[in-house]
């Protein structure tokens, strides 16, 4: 059964576990998905898209949000709700942009700039992975209480 996730709470837990509690919020949002897509059957589980995910070194997880949006469009139409069914872009393309902005991060990285910069101390590839799983999360919610 699909349970309510607090977003902020897992938020603090990924942060302060390093993201290693991600894993774990990849995995439940997987099975909740799954199971709310009604496509139990035949699909990835939580562990195993967590385990892809260690063995490709990240690069699972790009295919990973384009098919969690997709199947979170799903759940909303086999519920008649209204989408627009870019779901799976919109991870997909934040995904991407990580891609980028850890460019970026690095270039500014191997500049000198004396014996300040900011910017080394932002982990930006955390930081939009944890808006992903938030953004998908909440869609998870929005099912959860619609059921109550």
């Amino acid at each position: 059964m699909v349970k309510y996730g607090n977003i902020a709470l897992r938020i603090i837990v990924t942060i302060l576990t390093l993201g290693i509690y991600g894993f774990f919020w990849m995995a439940s949002i997987t099975n909740d998905v799954n199971e709310l897509s009604g496509e139990n059957e035949g699909t990835v589980s939580g562990a195993r898209v967590v385990l892809l995910n260690i063995l490709t070194c990240g690069i699972y997880s790009y295919y990973w949000s384009y098919k969690m949006g997709e199947r979170i469009d799903k759940a909303k139409m086999d519920r008649g709700i209204s989408t627009s069914n870019k779901a799976a872009i919109l991870y997909l393309g934040l995904s991407i942009v990580e891609i980028f902005l850890v460019k970026i991060v690095s270039f500014f990285n191997s500049q000198d700039f004396g014996n300040f910069s900011i910017i080394k101390y932002i982990p930006v590839g955390g930081v939009i992975t944890i808006v992903v799983y938030s953004l998908m999360q909440n869609e998870i919610n929005k099912f959860v209480e619609g059921q109550d």
